[in-house]
């Protein structure tokens, strides 16, 4: 599954209030890009260091955990 994938399906599961906070993330795609800031201004996700956020890329493992942790 991609990172916007997992995003939109825990999206339905997470009671997330959106605190309005802009991701900064250079590359997320518009139809994404409010579920990205919702999950940012969570603090439960984060980008790369070079400010990127690559949600068409596989997520991993570990990067799931990170998310339900």
């Amino acid at each position: 599954m991609t990172r916007y994938e997992i995003l939109s399906a825990l999206d339905k599961l997470f009671d997330i209030e959106d605190m309005g906070i802009q991701s900064g993330f250079t590359d997320v795609a518009p139809k994404y890009s409010d579920i990205v800031n919702k999950f940012t201004g969570a603090k439960l996700i984060e980008g790369y260091p070079d400010n990127t956020f690559k949600g068409d890329a596989g997520i991993t493992r570990a990067e799931f955990v990170k998310i339900l942790c």
